[in-house]
């Protein structure tokens, strides 16, 4: 994940005023730091300029000298990452039969990711292991069933993910 949001807030800006100040539409911000969509090299080095920092360490890496295919690179892991997960999410309310809008699909879908990442974050700070355990038991102890492993491997592929993707942007275009 890029660490957009933190420097932003390092440096106690809003949302609103770091789009406004930087000719930023406020829905694209919000997607980059959202990770809904990934920084293009060229806006990545502008990004890194503003906060005076190198493009790998906007970007989340911990070295300085990224390459933009490397940049490039993670950016496409990142998006199919998250395509199949928002796949899966689709998949998993519409056989569970909930009811959801388009707007409220992509806002529960992102707000479920930012939880994931604040608790991945905690799991790596918090020190007390028991805590943890309690915590996170079902992460820790929910096994899906082998037959229910080996249909996911089938289903989740990349090429079905990409068409699955663009029957969805069809359906809310």
């Amino acid at each position: 994940m890029n660490r957009l949001k933190e420097l932003r807030k390092r440096d106690k800006i809003t949302q609103v005023a770091f789009a406004k100040d930087n000719g930023i539409p406020l829905r694209t911000l919000q997607s980059w730091e959202n990770g809904e969509s990934q920084i293009k090299p060229e806006k990545a080095q502008h990004l890194a300029d503003i906060f005076g920092v190198s493009v790998g360490y906007l970007l989340g890496f911990n070295i300085d000298d990224v390459t933009e295919d490397e940049i490039n690179f993670h950016n496409n892991v990142m998006e199919r990452m998250n395509k199949e997960a928002f796949i899966r999410f689709l998949d998993f309310i519409t056989l569970s039969d909930i009811v959801l809008s388009d707007k409220q699909i992509e806002m529960i879908f992102y707000q479920l990711q930012d939880l994931s990442e604040l608790n991945s974050y905690y799991r790596y700070t918090e020190t007390d292991v028991e805590k943890l355990k309690s915590m996170y038991s079902v992460k820790l102890n929910y096994m899906p069933t082998e037959g229910l492993i080996k249909i996911s491997n089938i289903l989740y592929k990349e090429d079905a993910i990409e068409e699955q993707f663009e029957q969805y942007k069809k359906i809310i275009d």
